[in-house]
């Protein structure tokens, strides 16, 4: 059984500079939080896209098939988000449920700071992608191989 985490620092490739009690702050990282039950039905569609990506490539490749079938716990980020870009699942979609997700308090710039939509959209497309590689993979995932195995 997998141990599945509450919480994780997802580390930024540049700095994500912002207010902070009328003081001029920045970070590397933000805190991404695992989904609550309030947060059900986006979860539920991600982990679901997911799922239809897998799905959607073991229909191209009966090979890719099994190993994915025998390896899916090693799968990386990078390797996730690519999964969902190569796949049929609609990645705009996908991403604007991850978005909702994250902006529904999932994300934190330090303890007592949400992440907001303004700065959320100062993050470059490719911190986005990393971020929901990451997500999926410390939260998604674990929790899909978890009822897996019982």
């Amino acid at each position: 059984m997998i141990e599945l985490k509450n919480e994780f620092d997802f580390k930024l490739n540049q700095p994500l500079k912002y207010t902070a009690e009328g003081q001029n702050a920045e970070t590397m990282s933000l805190i991404l939080i695992a989904p609550s039950q309030k947060d059900g039905r986006l979860a539920s569609k991600l982990k679901q896209g997911f799922m239809r990506a897998v799905k959607s490539l073991q229909k191209d490749n009966v090979q890719q098939s099994q190993t994915a079938e025998t390896s899916t716990s090693k799968i990386s980020a990078s390797e996730i988000v690519m999964m969902l870009y190569m796949s049929d699942v609609d990645v705009d979609e996908y991403k604007e449920i991850f978005n909702e997700l994250i902006l529904n308090g999932n994300c934190q710039l330090d303890s007592k700071q949400k992440l907001t939509r303004p700065l959320y959209e100062k993050l470059p497309t490719e911190e986005t992608d990393r971020m929901l590689g990451e997500y999926l993979e410390n939260f998604m995932m674990s929790s899909l191989l978890n009822m897996a195995t019982k």
